[in-house]
Order: C-alpha cells, then structure tokens, then sequence
C-alpha cells in the first residue's frame, strides 16, 4: 500500500459520513475556541487592574478547569455515538480484505485530520474572537477599554494539550470497540437492538419519591439561610429522581399504554409505543441527560442575568446611603469625634453631607425560640435541629441613640424594651435576653433606622431598643465573640453626599485616612466604590454563565441530533417494512412525528416543571446576593426560557427533516 492510502481513505470516510462527523467536527472547533478564550482571559494580568475585579482571574481559572473537564466528558460521549454508527461500515472494510490493523491505522488517521482541523479552526477562532469576547466582558463590567488582549503561551499549550489528551482517548476507546468486536456483531451492529426492557415499579416509586422529596424540600425552604443549606441535596434528589422516572418510569408508563388496548391499537400510537419501548433503556438515559443540562441551562443563565439586570437595586438594599462609617468606639466622645471628622472632611472638599442618620448599636447572633421569647447568643445552639429556622441577627440600640435617630422622646425604665421585628410576629409581652428578662414596653411598627443591611437579606433581624448604652455593653460583653475587641458596641453613620464626583471621591478618600486615626479599626465603605466591585462580580458572572449556558447548549443540540440521527438509521428498515405491509407515506410521516415529538419535547417539560419548582429557592438564594426583585427575576427567567424554548425548537425542525429523509 502506498504512503497516502490510509490518509485518503480516512478523508473520503469523514467525506461520506459527513452527517455525522460535521456537527461533531464544528462541535469540537466550538469548543477549542471557548476553551482558550476563557483560558487566555483567566490569565490576563490586566484583570488585576480592575477594582474588585482581582478574583475574575481566579474564579475563570476554576470555570476554565470544570470546561476541560467537560469537554473530555462530551466529547468522549458523543464519540460513542459515532462509533456506534460506523460499526458496520468498518465490518464491510474487514469483509472486503482489511485487518484490525489496517483499520487501526486508518482511524488513527481518521483522528489526526478530525484533530488537526479542529485545533487549527478553533485556535484560529479563539484568537480571532477572543479579543472580541475580552472587549465584551469589559463593557459588561463597566470597565474602560485600557485593556489589551494579547496572546497566551500558556493558554495555547494548556488548549492543545486537554483536547490532543481528548482525542487519544476517543481513538483509544475506539480501537477498543473495533478489536473486541466479533466480525458478525459488527456488520449486524446497526440491526442490533435491545431486549424489550422491563418496567420496574420499584423504581419508579424510589425516582417519584426523590423527584418529590426534592420538589417539597425547594418549596418548604423558609429563609435564604434554610435555602442554602438544602439547595445541593434538594438537587442530588432531582437529578436521581430524573434518572430513575426515564429510564424505568418511561417504561412504566409505555407498557400501561400498550396494556390500554383502545389507545394502544391505533396505527401511529402502536408503531410509535413499539417503537419508543423497543429501546427505551438506551433512549432514556439520553433523554434525561438532555433533561437535566436543558434544566442547567436555564437556571445557570436565569440567575447571571437577574444578577447583572438587578445590580442598581442591590446597591440599593446594600447601601441605602452613599456612606457608611463604622467606629468600634461606641462612647459618647468617640461618636462626637466621628461626627467632627466627617463634617471636617466634607467641608475641606466642598461636597454637602445629606440624610445623616447615626447611632451606636451591637449586633448579636441569637435564637428566636418559637412560643417562647428568648433570645441568646446563637453559637451556644448551633448544634441543635432547627437551627436555621430560629437563628436570628440581633441589633441592640440604646434609647437615646433611636429617639436621636427617630427623632421620637421614647423613654424606658430599666427592664423594658421595645421590640421591631420586620420579619417576624412577635406577640410576647417579654423578652429574655441571655438570663435577663426584659419587659416589652411596645412592638413597633416601623423604625426609621439604617438596617446595614448586610446581615438582612440572608437571615431575619430584630431590632431591640435598651435602657441606655450600660446595657447594650453588658450584653456586648456578655454575650459577643471572645475576641475582645469586638466586645463593644459601635457607633455607625450613613449618609448622602452633594457634590461633584471627583469632590465626593477626595471626600472619601480624607474620610478613610482621618477616621482611622480616631480608631485603627474603623472603616468607611463607598456606594461608589461598592458599585464598581458588584459590577466586575456580577458582570464576571454573567460572562461565565454565558460560557457555561452555551457550553451546556452545545451540548444539548448535539445530543438530540446524534439520538435522532441514530434512531433514524435504528428505525429505517422498519418504518420500510411498515409501508410494505400497507402503511402509507402519510401514516409513516404521522408515526415519525408522533415519536419524534415525544422524545423531543418530554426533556423540555421535565426541565420546565424542574425550573418552576426551583424557582422559589433559586429566588432566596438572590436574596443572598441582595437582589430581592422577584418579579425581575421571574422576567428573566420567562426570557431565558423563551430564548432556549426557541432554540429547541430549531433543532427539532431540523433533525425531525433529517429523521425523516433517513427512514423514508
């Protein structure tokens, strides 16, 4: 044989099989390209540049090591497809005179172009778009384009390394396949089906059981803190639940339709029952795979887009003022001193503080006990059931410091309180406080006070009026940390400024560098500066969670073309069979469309059923985030369905021509 034998036979092989090896040549170009664009992003020094920006490089680089990983999985998993496919094909090559080792040779080439064209094309692309893409994660964090993107050694070698490793792995599966196949398996492989699987009601109970329990445990969450701590199992159980309902409750249910003799013996819905249990054990793995990644899709882009759509209103939440200062020295001097350094520095830049509001307060982790008021501190009960349901944030505020703030001339006796619980009915005429019985004077209705609220939107706060600051120190000491510089009640003020933006800044600025010499540990935060960190976060996010949703989209779009381009070869010789016993071109469309769309659409309704339940922890677990718009996120989630919805759709019209052009 000469030298260029195997090559162009390999060629004409790709050429000839170009149904399937196209979507998986252009699949594996895709691939590359994203892969090394986000690998040459992740390490882009320039990143470091950005303010708040400085974990970008390290969260890409983790989303960079979980693509890798994922694109070895894919790859490897639609290259079972295609050998499957080509199983005959190289049993004809052995027929007409090739060896194993022949055939090994020629699908070494076979990988070799299949590797060249698909790192040449993909490398191209990435460099080419990759620019583009760098430019679009700056706009999307707001950052001026001061940024060059320039080409990554590192990331190039990392991006041929991880997919010449996929490659090898595949031609390795592949050889496998070829050698430990008997010749009559081979030629009869696409011929071969499974045996008519059994429904297994066990099953099926155990996957309706963990799809419930994984329903209930989403619906029941009561709090963003409850919600965290179940999310994961909450997941663990649907996806297992997923699994279980299609592969043994499909077969459940197609074998009560066939048992339902007035449904069952109907033209289309025979041959189509027949048809989808025949090899349903096969089908359904596939199927709830592109469940489960449709379901990813639209979870993973719901949450980046609210995120990003909701930044201004989480600024909001976060920092209802432009400024906060903190001093850990709650005494009277150390208040009138904050409040000289903070007036001095606004007059020095010229800006005008506005909407003061400041008071000494301590906040303390504690238990609400449901039917009775008691509260203590949290990390003695830590360990008991129910902790999060109870766990609240407690903030002690003396009753000078709220009629000051309130403008209110409240007065309290020792042993009184007064109570505001936003979050919850507090109905008790007392509370303990630790082992200090307080009576509650009032519940108020509203308290016209700076929630800080860092601490509000991830558990529920109470908010308890004292005596005088004596008390709120005794329980501060008490009751706080063991660090002991934390043992002191604080004093915080927020505030608006008036004024140009680069007068507001040197504000600021003076602000930090003065205040720090009343007290090593105090600190002043900027909405300003705050907004451009929530950016760089939330815009990183939304840029990896476009990677990851078109990652997942890629490979959901391929899975559903190779199981319809697959069924269409499994299914020719039957529907052919069909139309030779009386059957009807018109009647075999009516069949192909009948199953079709079962195998098709039944993925997209378990997805959205799995997305409508998780919609309610998903949305406490914004709340964490400080986006607490529920109706932005129910847009986004609408518009993200819509969007995928319509590009499920695309490829069922495409592949249900395909199907059809197959088995006609």
């Amino acid at each position: 044989m000469s030298k260029s034998f195997y090559p162009r036979i390999a060629f004409m092989n790709l050429k000839k099989n170009h149904k399937i090896y196209v979507p998986y040549l252009l699949t594996c170009i895709f691939t590359v390209m994203l892969f090394y664009a986000l690998n040459a992003i992740s390490k882009n020094n320039g990143l470091a540049e950005i303010r708040g920006g400085r974990s970008l490089p390290v969260v890409m680089g983790w989303v960079t090591v979980v693509a890798g990983g994922f694109a070895l999985i894919f790859l490897f998993y639609t290259n079972s497809f295609l050998i499957k496919q080509r199983k005959k094909e190289l049993g004809l090559y052995q027929v007409l005179g090739m060896d194993k080792k022949n055939l090994s040779v020629m699908m070494l080439w076979e990988t070799l172009i299949t590797a060249a064209a698909s790192l040449g094309a993909g490398l191209l692309l990435g460099l080419a778009l990759g620019k583009l893409m760098f430019l679009i994660l700056l706009k999307i964090i707001h950052f001026p384009v001061t940024l060059g993107f320039t080409i990554e050694p590192e990331a190039l070698f990392q991006t041929v390394e991880l997919f010449l490793a996929a490659f090898a792995l595949n031609l390795v599966y592949n050889l496998v396949q070829v050698r430990g196949a008997r010749l009559s398996e081979m030629v009869g492989a696409s011929r071969a089906g499974e045996k008519e699987p059994k429904g297994k009601w066990l099953i099926t109970l155990i996957g309706l059981a963990a799809l419930g329990s994984g329903y209930y445990i989403a619906q029941t969450a009561d709090s963003p803190l409850t919600a965290v701590n179940v999310f994961f199992f909450a997941v663990i159980l649907v996806i297992i639940g997923t699994y279980m309902l299609f592969i043994s409750g499909s077969i459940v249910l197609l074998k009560l339709l066939k048992k339902n003799k007035r449904y069952y013996y109907k033209t289309r819905h025979f041959t189509a029952v027949s048809g989808m249990l025949y090899r349903m054990k096969q089908n359904a793995a596939g199927l709830a795979n592109i469940c489960i990644m449709s379901t990813a899709v639209i979870v993973v882009l719901s949450l980046c887009v609210c995120l990003y759509a909701g930044i201004e209103d989480s600024m909001d939440t976060q920092y209802p003022r432009d400024v906060t200062v903190c001093v850990p020295d709650g005494s009277e001097e150390g208040r009138a001193e904050a409040e000289q350094v903070i007036s001095a520095c606004a007059e020095e830049a010229d800006v005008t503080v506005e909407e003061q509001t400041g008071y000494r307060s301590f906040l303390l982790p504690c238990m609400l006990r449901e039917g009775k008021a008691m509260f203590g501190n949290a990390m003695t009960f830590q360990d008991e059931a129910n902790f999060t349901e109870y766990y609240r944030g407690m903030i002690l505020i003396p009753v000078e410091d709220y009629n000051r703030a309130a403008g209110a001339d409240e007065t309290l006796a020792p042993g009184e309180a007064l109570i505001y619980a936003p979050e919850d009915d507090y109905t008790y005429d007392s509370i303990l406080l630790g082992d200090a019985p307080y009576q509650v004077k009032e519940v108020l209705e509203n308290i016209p006070l700076i929630s800080g609220g860092q601490m509000a939107n991830v558990i529920n706060v109470v908010y308890v009026v004292l005596p005088d600051v004596e008390s709120v120190e005794e329980l501060a000491v008490k009751y706080g940390f063991s660090s002991e510089e934390l043992n002191h009640v604080s004093y915080y003020s927020w505030f608006d400024l008036d004024g140009e933006a680069e007068a507001r800044e040197a504000m600021v600025r003076s602000l930090e560098e003065r205040i720090a010499e009343v007290s090593p540990d105090a600190y002043v935060q900027y909405k300003e500066d705050s907004r451009e960190w929530t950016y760089a976060m939330n815009g990183g996010a939304l840029f990896i969670g476009i990677f990851v949703g078109a990652l997942f989209l890629l490979s959901t779009v391929l899975l559903i073309y190779y199981k319809q381009i697959s069924e269409g070869y499994d299914d020719r010789e039957n529907y052919q069979i069909m139309q030779k016993v009386g059957m009807d071109r018109r009647e075999v469309r009516r069949t192909i469309r009948s199953q079709i769309l079962a195998v098709f659409f039944l993925p997209l309704l378990g997805a959205f059923l799995h997305v409508a339940f998780a919609f309610r922890v998903m949305a406490m677990l914004l709340e964490i985030m400080y986006v607490a718009d529920v109706t932005l996120f129910l847009l986004c989630t609408i518009g993200v369905t819509a969007v995928f919805t319509v590009f499920y759709v695309a490829v069922y019209m495409i592949t249900s021509r395909e199907y059809y052009r197959i088995v006609r």
